[in-house]
């Protein structure tokens, strides 16, 4: 995966070249099936891990986690 590490770690509040993709990845194939929602979600944390202070693509991890009903609320 050599094609990560070309635009190094993102400095806070910027983003990598690739996180315009995860985001179009997010609004293309978000249809609420449970099996494409888990692997959307697998996709947004290896993302995220990448990119730690994106903040779409962390909103967008919570609203998959919210459908998935893994959101604790009190």
């Amino acid at each position: 995966m050599k094609f990560v590490d070309i635009d190094g770690k993102p400095e806070k509040g910027e983003r990598k070249c690739a996180d315009d993709f995860i985001l179009l990845i997010n609004e293309v194939a978000d249809t609420g099936m449970l099996d494409e929602l888990v692997y959307i979600a697998s996709i947004n944390e290896h993302a995220l891990a990448l990119s730690p202070d994106n903040f779409d693509i962390n909103m967008h991890l919570c609203k998959i986690y919210e459908q998935l009903g893994m959101v604790l609320s009190f």
